[in-house]
């Protein structure tokens, strides 16, 4: 059974629960900013600085998003967009020494490099032409990876590339050639015995983890030998990363990593330990008050005996609340973590526990406990009344990637007559998000959520209307043109975690003229 994302979820919850204390944050309306500032989720700011655009066109036009950074300041009504065109890479495909038209597997992994932790991903296949390929493509800070037709030849890759709008930029995907692959081949053991089960198998760089081989299986029926090819410069490193992992993940195996050196001779043998047989786990999810926790998605994970990674296949809880799953052994001394999660509408919290256990195992009622309920009231801004009706609330747990990524679990609800809203949360530190239906902008806080409560009431801000018109180069005549139907979003820059990362303000769709309108916040 495939793991349910939980990520951008959205859930409904009712307006009435027990509560606590608040929490005191930097600024939590605007009247508490000086000199025109406006109270931002990261503190007091200029409204007019700081501003980043994405517009991302309709592809049917043959157009690919553009970012723009509308300098330090931006106080007049208008802003019009103009794309400057698909950028591209381009280049020779072949191997050593010949040109070739087979096509080649292409994906491209990256984010925006003018606005922090806007991600961009793009796979196809291209076909080349007369030796050459062209991938018209968004502007960018790209890491390409290269699969050519032929199983056996490795995979090629570029890392950190940046693509500048409408420019170009030339990768030659040239492979190595069938003759001068290095091999590297053994046998995947356990306690010594052949491994009876198909294991995929892939050859790394130690220390980028950069693809070296395409995955290879490693098949029981075959004597889990294994074989898999590296361009021929692996033959020189001084080691090279030997990844394993069950082909089939419904299957009870480690994932193990191994580090080999070429110049110690082949076939290796890599020995997987002898991690146990499967045992059965079973018992009765309820919550505090004594109610079954039905759709809980319910699992292990951790060290197995011999050193391997595991996840054990997950399971969902019945209508009682009963379950039963397979798993391993944990690693002596060091148990495997079991984990229950209820579905989201539900008031029950995340359980989770040490997993110590060496046979089949009822584990009997297992109490999950209870989510924080938080209530919130918004409020219109100065002179336009006092409830804020119909604001969509959004609560999600921001997380922030190397690369300045926003990922978030998220709840929804809205406001009622009274602008009050209420959500059951795990504890955590959370984003809100507050949209109005009403011409306002949108405006985000944080808070902490340690136990049911109370959160300080939040105020709108007053909003300022921004339009232009978004236009990009016809693909065929290159004449500028309006961009019907475009999506523009308005970010603000930032921080959090003490890394530089973009909060969205507005979002929108330029009309058939290509026209759009945004309502940013002011002061």
């Amino acid at each position: 059974m495939k793991m349910r994302s939980f990520l951008l979820a959205l859930v409904l919850i009712a307006l009435s629960c027990s509560v606590g204390h608040p929490s005191s944050p930097s600024c939590r309306q605007d009247s508490e900013c000086s000199g025109g500032t406006v109270c931002f989720i990261d503190g007091c700011g200029d409204p007019g600085q700081g501003l980043l655009v994405e517009v991302f066109p309709d592809a049917r036009l043959g157009q690919f998003p553009e970012d723009f950074a509308l300098g330090a300041t931006l106080s007049q009504g208008t802003q019009d967009l103009t794309l400057s065109g698909s950028a591209s890479i381009d280049g020779p495909v072949g191997q050593n020494g010949s040109f070739d038209s087979s096509p080649v597997s292409v994906a491209l992994n990256g984010r925006s490099a003018i606005i922090p932790g806007l991600l961009r991903h793009f796979e196809t296949t291209v076909f080349p032409v007369a030796g050459n390929y062209h991938l018209p493509i968004a502007s960018g800070i790209y890491s390409l990876y290269a699969t050519p037709s032929s199983p056996a030849v490795p995979p090629l890759t570029y890392d950190n590339q940046q693509l500048n709008a409408g420019g170009h930029l030339i990768l030659p995907l040239i492979f190595a050639s069938s003759n001068s692959l290095y091999k590297i081949s053994g046998q995947l053991t356990r306690a010594g015995v052949a491994l009876s089960a198909d294991v995929e198998i892939q050859a790394l760089d130690p220390f980028t983890l950069k693809p070296l081989s395409r995955k290879g299986v490693a098949l029981a029926s075959s004597g889990s030998k294994f074989t898999v090819f590296t361009g021929p410069e692996v033959a020189t490193q001084n080691s090279v990363l030997i990844r394993t992992s069950p082909k089939d993940t419904s299957v009870l195996v480690p994932s193990k990593d191994f580090l080999v050196s070429p110049s110690a001779g082949m076939p290796y043998s890599l020995e997987m330990g002898d991690f146990g047989d499967a045992v059965d786990v079973s018992g009765h999810l309820i919550s505090l008050a004594g109610a079954p926790v039905s759709g809980a998605l319910v699992y292990s994970v951790g060290i197995a005996a011999g050193e391997g990674k595991f996840t054990s296949p997950v399971v969902e809880t019945g209508k009682d609340g009963r379950f039963t799953f397979k798993t391993l052994p944990g690693k002596t001394g060091s148990p495997l973590t079991f984990y229950a999660i209820p579905p989201l509408p539900s008031n029950s919290a995340i359980l989770s526990m040490p997993l110590p256990l060496s046979a089949s195992t009822d584990l009997g009622n297992l109490i999950a406990p209870d989510k924080a309920c938080v209530t919130g009231r918004v409020r219109l801004p100065p002179n336009q009344g006092t409830a804020a009706v119909g604001v969509v609330v959004n609560a999600k747990i921001p997380r922030v990637s190397s690369q300045g990524a926003l990922t978030a679990q998220t709840f929804q609800t809205i406001t009622d007559s009274e602008g009050k809203y209420a959500f059951y949360l795990e504890p955590a530190d959370y984003q809100f998000d507050f949209t109005p239906s009403i011409e306002l902008p949108q405006i985000s806080r944080f808070f902490s959520i340690t136990g049911s409560r109370p959160l300080p009431e939040v105020e709108l801000s007053n909003g300022r209307t921004l339009t232009g018109i978004v236009a990009a180069p016809d693909p065929v005549s290159g004449k500028i043109q309006p961009s019907p139907f475009a999506s523009v979003l308005y970010f603000r820059l930032g921080t959090f975690d003490s890394k530089g990362v973009a909060y969205l303000l507005a979002q929108t769709l330029s009309d058939a003229n290509g026209r759009y309108s945004v309502v940013l916040p002011a002061r």
